[in-house]
């Protein structure tokens, strides 16, 4: 009997899930792949998405991810350097990782991730996001001198008790 030859599975496992990341920090990528009878080509595929619509990109653009030929298990790295890329505070970039198998029989089987979307926050949001870490901060710092007070006023009443007791 003949075995069919199922599409491959592709999942992104880091950071897998949509994420909001400063320009200037590389991202790696990482995707665990699955086929029946081997892995022929893989591309990471990536579009822009612009805080105004009419500057987004509708095209999707694709990176070829190096990997061996014909293995049927394999876990995919990429290190995304968004610096090379054209994209700016506010924007977004959705990606998602697609395969093709070996299949030369019936035409390649095409596997493909879910969609993932990195956002590049604006200045304003991450001024306002560090003036938030900057006030929280603040709060525990405040909560660190009540409880060094309270810590103070029991080590007195402690040694006041020693004193009363060498009187005695």
């Amino acid at each position: 009997s003949v075995l069919p030859d199922n599409p491959p599975f592709v999942e992104i496992t880091d950071p897998g899930e949509d994420i909001e990341i400063p320009l200037d920090v590389a991202l790696l990528i990482q995707a665990d792949i699955i086929d029946d009878y081997g892995i022929a080509k893989s591309s990471l595929y990536y579009n822009y998405i612009r805080k105004s619509e009419s500057a987004s990109d509708s095209n999707w653009h694709f990176i070829a991810l190096p990997h061996t030929f014909n293995q049927k298990r394999l876990t995919l790295k990429h290190s995304g350097d968004f610096n090379h890329l054209p994209v700016a505070f506010d924007d977004r970039l959705a990606y998602f990782i697609q395969v093709e198998d070996n299949n030369n029989i019936t035409g390649p089987g095409i596997g493909k991730s879910k969609t993932f979307y990195i956002h590049f926050p604006s200045l304003e949001e991450m001024f306002d996001n560090f003036a938030e870490q900057e006030n929280e901060q603040i709060d525990k710092m405040d909560d660190v001198a009540k409880q060094s007070e309270e810590l103070k006023k029991e080590l007195e009443k402690i040694n006041r008790e020693l004193k009363r007791a060498d009187e005695l």
